[in-house]
């Protein structure tokens, strides 16, 4: 299980999660350490712009994907989708990811695994 933060200190957190557990289900380890974005937020975040949007796992559970809304009247923030690897077999989510900004985009938000491919479909308020 992943959650977002957008503020000061923006990014995602993750904990191993089981629907059982001992018995009562829930969280079976700490959340791991904030894996960071750059948005240059204020400690109580503004705007909608320079905010996470969506936070969701890949159709086979191996990849984390993180969706960055930009600000549309900046050249130099765009918004991006962070992508990173998980091992399945313990269930961790790596340290590190990528930071990508597919071109002609900037409020990156909605997002969805499109099943049965290894796409994703991401909506753009920008267009």
């Amino acid at each position: 299980m992943c959650v977002g933060t957008t503020a000061l200190l923006a990014g995602v957190a993750c904990a191993r999660f089981s629907p059982t557990g001992d018995g009562d289900g829930g969280l079976t380890t700490p959340f791991d350490a904030l894996h960071p974005f750059p948005l240059n937020q204020s400690t109580i975040p503004t705007g909608g712009a320079n905010t996470l949007s969506h936070v969701f796992f890949s159709a086979d559970q191996s990849t984390l994907l993180v969706t960055v809304k930009g600000d549309p009247t900046s050249t130099t923030n765009r918004g991006f989708i962070a992508s990173f690897p998980v091992d399945t077999a313990n269930g961790t989510v790596a340290a590190t990811g990528v930071m990508s900004s597919p071109e002609g985009t900037a409020v990156l938000f909605g997002s969805a695994a499109i099943p049965g491919t290894n796409d994703i479909l991401v909506t753009d308020a920008s267009f």
